[in-house]
């Protein structure tokens, strides 16, 4: 199955489809049928992919719910041409993200009209790099957000 575009994502299938995570064209959406899930409650669940609602990067998963499985239905494809495809976009992704240096995480930019809003009005930027003494290595700072929607600061 042409699952391909799958391949550079890093997680689970869960937070794939919660996110509704897709990157070269192709999204969960597209192949996505159905999920079973236990709820808070501890009611398993099956639902249609239609019921949740899927778009960029968000979905109605129900509060609290824990995706248990999935089910994708995709076109087939010839193995040697699918793992082609892979390391094409492998490639495609080494060549324009940094994924051989140390980062926070996925480097990319939400297309337009999809940033994320800001989580709550106490929410700050996070701070630009500390510089060092010239030849030494300028401290990195990720911005981390808190449960209460505050960002906080990690060296």
């Amino acid at each position: 199955l042409d699952l391909t575009f799958l391949r550079t994502i890093p997680g689970s299938i869960g937070g794939a489809v919660r996110m509704n995570a897709g990157c070269y064209g192709s999204y969960v959406a597209d192949v996505l049928t159905e999920i079973t899930i236990c709820t808070r409650a501890g009611q398993i669940e099956t639902l249609p992919a239609a019921a949740l609602n899927l778009r960029y990067r968000q979905s109605d998963l129900p509060a609290g719910a824990v995706i248990l499985s999935a089910i994708f239905t995709a076109p087939e494809g010839d193995p040697a041409a699918l793992a082609a495809r892979m390391a094409d976009q492998i490639a495609k992704r080494d060549a324009t993200q940094p994924t051989k240096d140390r980062s926070a995480g996925s480097t990319f930019r939400n297309p337009v009209g999809h940033a994320w809003p800001t989580r709550s009005p106490n929410a700050t930027r996070p701070s630009r790099p500390r510089t060092a003494a010239p030849g030494r290595p300028s401290a990195i700072r990720s911005a981390i957000p808190a449960p209460d929607g505050r960002m906080t600061h990690m060296n």
